[in-house]
């Protein structure tokens, strides 16, 4: 709201003489964020919902994209030319991505007249007639709109959502009532509750959730992984810069190497899944679309105990996330079971131990 009123360079006296007109634009900016989010909430099936996200992006990357053009005089359109070749290129491009093209279609249809030495091209996009250069640079602001929308709604989509402590989103999508089609709105900041816009926080946010899926199977397949752990990042770093050095690094390399370094712990993981070591950045790192085997950590990672890690990733693993997961279970129950069973048999020299114990330590 300060940088459309004054600038983004504006002097504080600036600011303070243009207050008035500064928190206006700001409840105004406010409005139209709940706005749109309540247009968002009441769409009643995905096929709406995605249409709206695709439109939304879409219109305003097509301002962003158009006012990076540089056009002679003689190649501009008048404001309302304008107007008529955005709706027409914008709803091409939506019908495009909703319908999953592979890539967008020329808008710009040309003709010529005369032949040889006469001959002579014209353009138009619809009913618009338009000049070369204006066609040409259209053409390029449509294939960027369209790689662009075709990644909105996948951008958008949360797959295999973990459930997190104290966060609201996750108390609502993990409860036992929880359907396909369900939607949520998550809202923080000023304008978040009902009323007049206040100016506490400084900022506003809302987050609207479509249920696409309650339960799945995860497919992802487990890794096996090397790591080395260091009790300062200093260590750590100075052990990336380390392996980096080496030729053909691979897991023996990488483990002899943490022996040389005197590393707190170091080992080769076989069929990790996501989850299992109880880091979000160490699984965000293994499991990125750019972590390829052979991939070192460029940076240390920290874990929840304080120990900081270098990890490498060695290998595809053949497990099913899904299927360890339920291996683990199993694994755990039956370990319970016999630790219950032992307690049971074994209860009263149990308690002798501890008494004998307690006395002692006493």
């Amino acid at each position: 709201a300060v940088e459309k009123i004054v600038g983004k360079d504006a002097e504080n006296s600036e600011i303070e003489a243009k207050k008035a007109e500064i928190l206006a634009e700001y409840k105004d900016m406010i409005a139209k964020a709940k706005a749109k989010a309540a247009a968002l909430a009441a769409c009643t099936d995905l096929k709406a919902f995605e249409a709206y996200i695709i439109n939304d992006a879409t219109e305003a990357d097509y301002d962003e994209l158009f006012a990076k053009i540089t056009l002679a005089e003689a190649d501009k359109l008048d404001e309302s030319n304008n107007a008529i070749v955005k709706t027409q290129i914008i709803s091409s491009v939506i019908k495009e991505v909703a319908e999953g093209a592979a890539e967008t279609a020329d808008i710009v249809v040309e003709s010529t007249t005369g032949e040889g030495e006469n001959a002579t091209k014209s353009y138009k996009i619809g009913t618009v007639s338009v000049t070369e250069k204006f066609a040409t640079e259209i053409r390029t602001l449509k294939k960027t709109l369209f790689t662009n929308a075709s990644a909105v709604v996948e951008d958008n989509t949360a797959k295999k959502a973990g459930y997190k402590a104290d966060d609201e989103f996750s108390e609502w999508v993990f409860a036992d009532d929880r359907a396909v089609n369900d939607i949520k709105t998550v809202a923080v900041g000023d304008g978040s509750k009902d009323g007049e816009i206040t100016v506490d926080k400084k900022y506003y946010t809302a987050d609207v959730y479509y249920v696409l899926a309650t339960k799945y199977k995860n497919e992802t397949l487990s890794r096996d992984v090397a790591y080395m752990l260091f009790s300062s990042t200093t260590d750590a770093d100075a052990a990336i810069t380390a392996l980096k050095a080496i030729t053909d690094l691979n897991k023996d390399k990488f483990i002899e190497k943490a022996t040389e370094l005197k590393a707190q712990a170091s080992t080769v993981w076989e069929d990790y899944v996501e989850g299992q070591m109880g880091s979000a950045s160490f699984d965000e790192w293994l499991f990125d679309k750019a972590t390829v085997i052979g991939t070192l950590t460029e940076k240390s990672i920290t874990m929840s105990d304080g120990s900081i890690m270098v990890a490498y990733y060695v290998a595809d693993g053949d497990i099913p996330t899904w299927r360890m997961n339920v291996k683990t279970a199993l694994v755990t129950d039956d370990m319970n079971e016999r630790e219950d069973a032992m307690t049971v048999a074994h209860s009263d020299k149990i308690k002798n131990t501890n008494w004998v114990l307690n006395g002692v330590a006493k």
